[in-house]
Order: C-alpha cells, then structure tokens, then sequence
C-alpha cells in the first residue's frame, strides 16, 4: 500500500514541480514541499526522486531555508529543453 501511495505522490509532485518552473523558471525541494509535503509514514528523501527524471535537469545548487536542513545545499531544477538532446 505506502508503495502504491509513494507512487502516487511521486508523479503528484513531478506535476507540481513542473508547475512552479513555469512561474518562476526553476524549482527546489523546498518549493516542492511548500505545496506538496511529504506523506507521513514516507521516509522525506523521496523527495530526491521527484527529479530523477528526463523532465528536468540540474541548473545549480542552493541551500535550503528549512531549519531542519541545517542550510544543507540541494540542487535548483529547470524544465528540461527536448532540442537540446
């Protein structure tokens, strides 16, 4: 069952992700989790997962404003250009 519901929220969160590229040009895990937080009862590093995938590409590193992330550097995410493949 959780992994029908990581699943789920996996593919919610990619679509979220998506979404806030489009307003402002790039995405983090926090802006993810702003909008979209983790289930409980799912370990917090799914949300790493969200961006392995084809849709987005690394464009640099930032670090988190979450207390609990001790100022830990993440990546920044953009919408990946399909041209440029």
């Amino acid at each position: 069952m959780l992994e029908i519901i990581r699943g789920a929220w996996l593919e919610e969160a990619r679509d979220i992700a998506e979404e806030i590229c489009l307003e402002q040009g790039w995405v983090t895990a926090d802006d993810i989790r702003e909008r979209h937080p983790v289930p409980i009862g799912i370990h917090p590093n799914v949300m790493g997962a969200v961006f392995h995938t084809r849709r987005f590409q690394k464009q640099g590193w930032a670090q988190t404003t979450r207390p609990v992330g001790h100022a830990r550097w993440f990546g920044v995410w953009i919408l990946r250009d399909d041209e440029e493949e």
